[in-house]
């Protein structure tokens, strides 16, 4: 399994130097990005070159829905001097009885063009997704309602575990379908913490991820407090030693 970040983890380092961070990035050890709709204000062109001779990959583009279900939309500019296999979004804010059925189709709609443009569209979870619609969890309905070749997962193991179920339950429900994995940890009170020093058992985790397909592991840390590349290189390290 690839080692990789998402790029959210170190959005102010990037407002202040865009290129050093993805190069230092890769002095790190991680092999690829995930864009988070931020592209260093360079053209399609330009950054595809540009992250070529970084050594570093294009993991895939976190992506909003509506842009993706538009065919023809820049970010497939993007997606394609990027050599970018994966689209991913969330949509958690829309996890409820009411806007949860439109949710649905939005997702049906973007994974539909993005497969028509050869990318693959994955569906990346939050802790809202765990609130139940008549029985069931509504991330489950989601997956249980597309296609599992054209909507497949980006799960979240810090998320899953803040939305009060098992990452490890998650990615044995799931594989197969699960090309990326977040590897958020997260404290007991729900907050963003380095790997390693919250309430994630990785170790399992990356166990089972292994076991499930899985062909990214994706770090991530979104507190503002925590979001650094320091940040970033512990928690690369232990994830390094988990791997081997």
């Amino acid at each position: 399994m690839k080692i990789g970040i998402q790029l959210w983890s170190v959005r102010e380092e990037l407002k202040i130097d865009f290129k050093g961070v993805l190069h230092e990035l890769a002095r790190i050890g991680f092999e690829g990005v995930e864009f988070a709709r931020v592209y260093g204000e360079m053209e399609p062109g330009e950054l595809g070159i540009f992250l070529k001779e970084s050594g570093l990959e294009c993991a895939g583009l976190y992506e909003n829905a509506a842009s993706i279900a538009e065919d023809g939309n820049p970010v497939y500019g993007y997606a394609s001097a990027l050599s970018c296999k994966y689209f991913s979004t969330g949509l958690a804010g829309k996890a409820n009885p009411q806007e949860w059925p439109e949710a649905i189709e939005l997702v049906k709609t973007a994974a539909g063009i993005s497969d028509k443009n050869g990318i693959q569209f994955l569906y990346h979870n939050h802790h809202q997704e765990f609130a139940k619609i008549g029985n069931e969890y509504a991330l489950d309905i989601l997956f249980n309602k597309t296609d599992r070749r054209i909507v497949m997962a980006e799960l979240d193991v810090g998320w899953i575990k803040k939305g009060g179920e098992c990452p490890v339950k998650y990615i044995r429900k799931y594989a197969g379908r699960i090309p990326f994995l977040h590897l958020r940890d997260v404290s007991a009170e729900g907050q963003s913490v380095e790997v390693g020093k919250g309430t994630v058992d990785m170790k399992n985790v990356i166990n089972e991820a292994e076991k499930a397909g899985v062909e990214w592991l994706i770090y991530e840390h979104d507190s503002i407090l925590g979001a650094s590349l320091k940040s970033a290189e512990n928690s690369f390290n232990v994830i390094k030693k988990i791997t081997g």
